[in-house]
């Protein structure tokens, strides 16, 4: 070696890598994982104090009118509920709007604000997995919400002596209902989230959305009784054939409406 070349001073160091021999979880996980993380994240699960407590107390204010009805039949002794299985959740529309302004931003928004979002395109996973196990998990964490005061009602009403069948029927009939609830409103909530990655706008967007819908629903209803003396609309009363065929036709068409916008709002995020 020539006296003038330099002396190598390079060193190689184990810093311990090791060749992984486990098993490769693929898209299928992804997609259960990404459900899991935001249903946890509905319910205050991984997230600070501050959500947990919110997410408590709006469960709370959900259960209790059906909690005090449930103690109320049961101590007066009488045969009936006092409220209808299909108009709860009408009833409590603000808290689930408040819910559902608050989840959804979290669900979608911090991800395009932050721009995580890029990080979930980079793995085999497709924006359509993304879209769709947000959007399942929202309506998942909604149901519940719904579902819950529902279930205290039933097992009040059984614990009463009430007529198991009436009261089986119009327990499943509500349930029913709060699938769709929680289908149309979870869409229309992650759509407005989506929009955008500012949580803020998104919350006040959402609440003056929903509360917006609920009004005009009302207002044709009043409408329809005052104007063109029709029955008032109950939710437990069984549609006509053509009815319930317009009513599923609108509830699939809200649904694929928001799923396509949703899934065109993820096309244009840039996956690098």
């Amino acid at each position: 070696m020539n006296e003038n070349t330099p002396t190598p001073s390079g060193a190689i160091h184990d810093i311990g890598y090791r060749h992984y021999d486990g098993p490769v979880l693929g898209r299928m996980h992804l997609i259960q994982a990404l459900y899991l993380d935001t249903l946890r994240g509905s319910v205050g699960l991984g997230r600070p104090v501050g959500a947990k407590v919110l997410a408590a107390l709006l469960g709370t204010v959900m259960v209790l009118p059906a909690l005090v009805t449930g103690i109320s039949v049961n101590m007066s002794g009488d045969l009936q509920l006092p409220l209808q299985y299909t108009s709860y959740a009408s009833g409590l529309q603000l808290i689930i709007s408040i819910y559902l302004a608050v989840q959804a931003p979290v669900a979608v928004s911090r991800d395009l604000r932050f721009r995580t979002i890029t990080l979930y395109f980079s793995r085999p996973l497709r924006r359509s997995d993304y879209v769709l196990a947000r959007y399942a998990a929202l309506a998942t964490a909604v149901f519940g919400l719904i579902a819950a005061p529902l279930a205290v009602l039933y097992a009040s009403a059984l614990l009463a002596k009430m007529s198991w069948g009436v009261q089986t029927r119009g327990f499943v009939l509500a349930l029913l209902g709060a699938v769709l609830f929680a289908v149309v409103l979870s869409g229309l909530a992650l759509l407005i989230a989506a929009i955008t990655s500012r949580r803020g706008f998104g919350v006040a967007a959402i609440i003056a959305t929903l509360l917006l819908l609920s009004v005009i629903a009302s207002t044709a209803q009043f409408v329809a009784l005052k104007l063109l003396d029709a029955d008032p609309f109950l939710p437990e009363a069984p549609l006509s054939t053509f009815g319930g065929a317009m009513f599923g036709v609108g509830t699939v068409a809200v649904v694929a409406v928001c799923t396509g916008l949703l899934l065109l709002r993820y096309r244009k995020v840039s996956p690098a």
